[in-house]
């Protein structure tokens, strides 16, 4: 078990586990983003492929990187900053587990090049808890004036394939195996949650936890304070209604979005849209009405958008008059 020196409550089962939550939680570091989910920022490449791998259940796809001044700075500090952790960890907590310690003692991790390398394949044994409830959701949002896009920065997009080696097949792990099983079964994930005092206190100041965020009363994960994050949260999680079918495969889509949705039509269908059942504007008032229940105080955002809507559509009106 690796624990954090900031969150002497919490503790990881892995040092991917550790490294995703001082990046997220204790220097905003989400340079990583899912090419399917709009509004979702992840810490390290291990986050992102775990998301990608048991969210999506795809094995080739893109990761889009940003760099910026302020990320490689931030990246040097997470590299010092978990080096502490770990550091601490080998001198003040000894492991009950003797070949854990003659690893640990043997060999002192090196924290950079997990920080600007691969973070390695997923444990075999579980996904942490906590790592489940940073970055189970694909909503996760992040105030973009916190992600140095006032900076000049650039994209690089990287193409992950399925690897032949056997460390590299993280769908077919153990973890990720039971996991699909429990979602299968409509299980739902309990999310940690901390009885301490000062564990509390640290997570709602926590920089994820900003205004842009919101929680869900009922399983606890904090998203994007935007509509569509919520929506998809909302029936992805909890009410899985068939937004959309495919007849011949039988292939369901819970997303209120169509980008994925066309993408399968035009490689299997030849575009052909009749074979897509389409029961969007049927269940889109159960899903509204369901948003409303888990999210009750989304009232001060929906606001601030509605506004900002209603000024650009009005911007639109007008220039139309003057053409």
């Amino acid at each position: 078990m690796f624990e954090c020196i900031g969150c002497p409550t919490l503790s990881f089962e892995s040092k991917p586990d550790l490294e995703a939550h001082v990046a997220a939680i204790h220097f905003n570091y989400l340079p990583y983003e899912c090419e399917k989910c709009k509004f979702a920022k992840f810490p390290t490449e291990y986050a992102i492929r775990y998301h990608c791998e048991f969210e999506h259940q795809i094995t080739e796809y893109l990761i889009r990187y940003r760099v910026s001044p302020e990320f490689i700075t931030k990246r040097e500090k997470i590299a010092v900053y978990l080096q502490q952790c770990i550091d601490r960890q080998i001198t003040t907590v000894p492991s009950q587990n003797a070949d854990y310690d003659n690893e640990v003692l043997e060999e002192k991790p090196n924290v950079e090049s997990t920080i600007t390398e691969t973070n390695g394949n997923f444990p075999s044994t579980s996904i942490s808890p906590i790592l489940k409830q940073l970055l189970g959701n694909a909503e996760l949002n992040v105030n973009t004036s916190l992600g140095g896009s006032s900076i000049t920065s650039s994209s690089s997009n990287v193409k992950t394939k399925k690897s032949t080696n056997r460390k590299s097949k993280i769908v077919a792990s153990d973890a990720l195996k039971k996991m699909k099983r429990k979602r299968a079964v409509g299980s739902t994930e309990p999310t940690p949650t901390s009885s301490s005092a000062s564990s509390t206190e640290a997570s709602s100041s926590s920089p994820v936890l900003n205004s842009a965020t919101v929680e869900c009363t009922e399983c606890k994960r904090v998203i994007a304070n935007q509509a569509t994050s919520v929506m998809y949260h909302t029936n992805s999680r909890h009410l899985q209604l068939p937004v959309f079918t495919c007849t011949p495969c039988k292939r369901i889509w819970t997303t209120i979005s169509r980008s994925d949705l066309l993408k399968h039509v035009k490689n299997f269908h030849n575009n052909d849209m009749s074979v897509i059942v389409d029961k969007k504007e049927e269940h889109l008032v159960k899903i509204k009405a369901k948003c409303r229940e888990l999210f009750p105080n989304r009232g001060s955002m929906v606001s601030k958008r509605r506004c900002y809507d209603n000024s650009a559509a009005a911007a639109e009106e007008s220039a139309e008059n003057e053409e």
